[in-house]
């Protein structure tokens, strides 16, 4: 019986120190009238490591089209552990690109100078405020 005892208060230890499984996402949402990008970065600047992946992985995990949405999931953590640990202030970066700026300028000067539509300083109260969906109207 002790050892079972013994074996239990482990097992409940090693559990209590597991993150839990995050279940929440970020959705967001493209009102504006033509397609767009979104990046997601722990500061003001998205270059790294977007900078490092191939092209055609923007429009497969980054790009909304026009009246359409897309949802950003948090790997392998909880939101509050990646943005209080990691997002400079607390806050994760999210920016937009139109994808008129992409044919304009290319992919790589996009990224070299970070050029963005609109960007947003998110801390885990403001997602919860706004109940995990970003709105882009393109204003």
């Amino acid at each position: 019986m002790k050892k079972i005892c013994c074996f239990a208060s482990c097992l409940v230890l090693i559990i209590s120190c597991m993150d839990k499984v995050e279940t929440r996402k970020i959705e967001i949402i493209n009102k504006s009238k033509s397609a767009v990008y979104c990046f997601i970065a722990t500061s003001d600047s998205f270059t790294k490591p977007y900078i490092s992946y191939p092209q055609s992985s923007f429009d497969e995990l980054n790009k909304v089209n026009s009246n359409s949405f897309i949802y950003i999931y948090s790997k392998e953590r909880s939101w509050e552990s990646f943005i209080d640990l990691e997002c400079y202030k607390g806050k994760l970066r999210l920016f937009i690109v139109p994808q008129d700026s992409v044919d304009k300028y290319g992919w790589k000067k996009v990224l070299e100078k970070s050029v963005y539509s609109k960007g947003y300083n998110l801390s885990i109260s403001d997602l919860n405020n706004c109940e995990w969906k970003i709105i882009y109207d393109g204003n």
